[in-house]
């Protein structure tokens, strides 16, 4: 390749990066800037409830529709004021598991231990207090975000 073939070369692998920059900056609600503050976990019993504030400080509305950890068999989001549309249907405590969290644009949302909040069961060994855990948040837009809980 020649002098002049190396700098075609280069200046179409610079419009093409300038594109996809240009492009993802024009853009910006294809992910919902999700943000996770004040997370903590309680432990009751054989369960652990996770509280914390979601952020949406995007322009486009986001949605928690799961959660995983390593620590629990089952993580569920729990609501014990739900109504009927937002229950999730089967099982013994399908009268506060919810389907999701709906998350406003430039809002956000509290879990917490008198409402809406994230439920741990079958715990996979014990937990103490000062102990992390780690979550996987799934939301609609924003996709995956790993958070540590400390357990207080």
């Amino acid at each position: 390749m020649n002098l002049h073939g190396s700098i075609k070369s280069a200046c179409q692998g610079l419009a093409v990066a300038m594109v996809v920059i240009l492009s993802a900056a024009l853009n910006p609600a294809q992910a919902a800037p999700i943000a996770i503050e004040n997370a903590a976990a309680g432990k009751s019993g054989d369960t652990v409830g996770i509280f914390m504030k979601i952020v949406n400080s995007g322009g486009e509305a986001d949605q928690l529709f799961a959660v995983k950890t390593p620590a629990a068999k089952t993580a569920k989001l729990f609501n014990p004021h739900a109504d009927t549309s937002e229950m999730e249907h089967g099982g013994h405590d399908s009268a506060t598991a919810i389907m999701a969290v709906d998350i406003q644009p430039g809002a956000s949302v509290e879990l917490s231990v008198e409402g809406r909040h994230i439920m741990l069961m079958g715990l996979a060994g014990p937990v103490e207090s000062g102990q992390t855990i780690p979550l996987t948040l799934f939301f609609t837009n924003a996709g995956r975000i790993q958070v540590d809980v400390q357990v207080r």
